[in-house]
């Protein structure tokens, strides 16, 4: 089973879309490491590294959260993790420029598209 790691943004406290697309997730046959909400970005990739995960999938509703995207993939550069993982971003305030602004593989406002893309990605 492969696992995705996710949490709501560092500074958001929102998790009824999170809770969505983890319900959506697990019925695709993934295991979700659901880390709450108002996670700091270190806090997604040492679960990812306890965990293996495949995935890290960041949930912003508030735009001014949407940054986290870009804190976790430098979290993970310094640990030399950023080609192994994917990190898809999900909410509301989250737009398409957010994927080369905050160097992120993926950025949807939609639960389903955002599962669907993890799917592509990992076949």
């Amino acid at each position: 089973q492969i696992g995705i790691v996710l949490g709501s943004a560092f500074g958001d406290l929102h998790d009824i879309g999170k809770e969505i697309v983890k319900s959506l997730l697990i019925s695709a046959g993934f295991e979700v490491y659901d880390l709450g909400v108002d996670v700091p970005p270190a806090r997604f990739v040492e679960e990812l590294q306890k965990t293996s995960a495949k995935v890290i999938g960041i949930s912003a509703l508030l735009s001014t959260t949407t940054s986290a995207g870009a804190d976790v993939v430098k979290e993970l550069d310094k640990r030399g993790l950023r080609g192994k993982v994917k990190v898809i971003l999900g909410g509301a305030a989250v737009r398409d420029w957010m994927v080369d602004e905050f160097g992120i593989d993926g950025a949807v406002n939609d639960a389903v598209k955002g599962v669907e893309l993890i799917q592509s990605w990992l076949g």
